[in-house]
């Protein structure tokens, strides 16, 4: 027998013979609604969450690929990546500072009076004037002296926190102490050949004491620059 032969079945048939044709139809359109949210529901909704998590599942792996890429990307820049090249960086950065505090050094100190030259040309500019008597030339112990920052700033005998702390380019204070016995004419005109001289001297200190009349007694403190540490011998 088959199924739609079955004895319910045939009632529901002759039942839905039964009733008009617009409750027909009524009932034609349940059974198909029914029937559509039944495919839906068994069929195609599960189709759609299935293709929802693969969709996701797809991302999620790329993403995965897409992370496993840059790693090995990372990986193998380090491992061509020459771990000393902060170093030579720095190694730059310290060789172009000290390059240009030398030059700093050079311009500071081309103009100046070599030390060893300091004591002849000294006795040279004396001996032009017979009012001159020298009493005394002492060479006094050389200073360090600091040029730190983008100025010439010169600082003497730096204490030591700062010279750890700050890059610096190093040169020596040679200073002389002169005493002479001179007129006070003499004296002036000793002065300006001094300011007259093609080099630079730096000037630290001068008195001038008068003591049996015409004569007095001056005494200078005079001092140039050096990159040398050399002892002056007078």
């Amino acid at each position: 027998m088959i199924w739609w032969q079955r004895r319910p079945i045939l009632d529901v048939i002759e039942g839905y013979d039964k009733i008009s044709i617009r409750e027909q139809k009524i009932v034609l359109i349940t059974v198909t609604v029914i029937l559509v949210m039944l495919g839906y529901l068994l069929v195609i909704e599960p189709l759609l969450l299935s293709n929802k998590i693969i969709f996701d599942e797809r991302s999620n792996t790329l993403k995965v690929n897409a992370n496993l890429g840059k790693k090995i990307k990372e990986t193998r820049e380090r491992q061509y990546q020459d771990p000393n090249t902060p170093l030579y960086e720095k190694l730059k950065i310290i060789r172009s500072e000290g390059d240009s505090y030398q030059q700093k050094i050079n311009l500071l100190t081309q103009a100046l009076v070599a030390p060893k030259q300091m004591v002849n040309l000294l006795e040279r500019v004396l001996i032009q004037d017979k009012q001159l008597k020298l009493i005394s030339l002492k060479n006094l112990p050389e200073q360090a002296v600091n040029i730190q920052g983008n100025t010439n700033t010169l600082r003497e005998n730096p204490a030591p926190d700062q010279k750890k702390e700050m890059v610096e380019a190093l040169i020596y204070k040679h200073a002389f102490e002169i005493e002479l016995e001179a007129t006070y004419g003499s004296t002036l005109s000793y002065l300006k050949r001094l300011d007259g001289l093609p080099w630079q001297l730096f000037w630290q200190s001068l008195e001038y004491e008068g003591t049996e009349y015409p004569k007095g007694r001056l005494k200078i403190k005079i001092y140039t620059l050096s990159t040398s540490k050399e002892v002056l011998g007078v």
